[in-house]
């Protein structure tokens, strides 16, 4: 990819975007079609990103920045939800555990990419997100206005 330095940073101005954007409406919608829409559309991205080249890589990154980031707060949503007692200790151990999965999700794919390149490597990371969608049935029923 040509054009790296400019990729990261229209993935992840669009990423900030996709995390305001899912904040302000996962109180209106539920869970689970929000996190459903985020895997689907950046999985697509991510394997329409491997696949493509010019001009098509920078559309896709937009699509890419805001669904990879709309997980979040749908994720902190979740736990402020169900654990309303001790929703700092919740919000704490939610974000250690984001920070450390990050991590190592980056170790991993750095050695991904250093063994298969760069292509196979985002072709394995767009079909790994899609693996997330039977897990989305785990997801509470309600959102929080329903449930309390």
């Amino acid at each position: 990819m040509w054009f790296s330095g400019a990729a990261l940073s229209i993935m992840h101005g669009f990423g900030v975007l996709g995390t305001i954007f899912t904040g302000s409406i996962v109180d209106r919608l539920d869970y689970r079609r929000i996190m459903l829409a985020a895997i689907l559309i950046s999985s697509i991205a991510m394997l329409t990103l491997t696949y493509s080249d010019g001009f098509l890589q920078i559309l896709c990154l937009p699509f890419l920045g805001t669904a990879s980031m709309m997980i979040l707060p749908i994720g902190l949503t979740i736990v402020h939800t169900n654990f309303e007692e001790n929703r700092s200790l919740a919000n704490g151990t939610y974000l250690a555990l984001l920070f450390a999965i990050n991590a190592l999700a980056g170790v991993i794919t750095g050695s991904m990419y250093d063994h298969f390149g760069g292509q196979t490597t985002y072709l394995i990371s767009g079909l790994i997100g899609l693996l997330g969608l039977p897990f989305i049935k785990l997801l509470p029923d309600k959102n929080p206005d329903q449930k309390r």
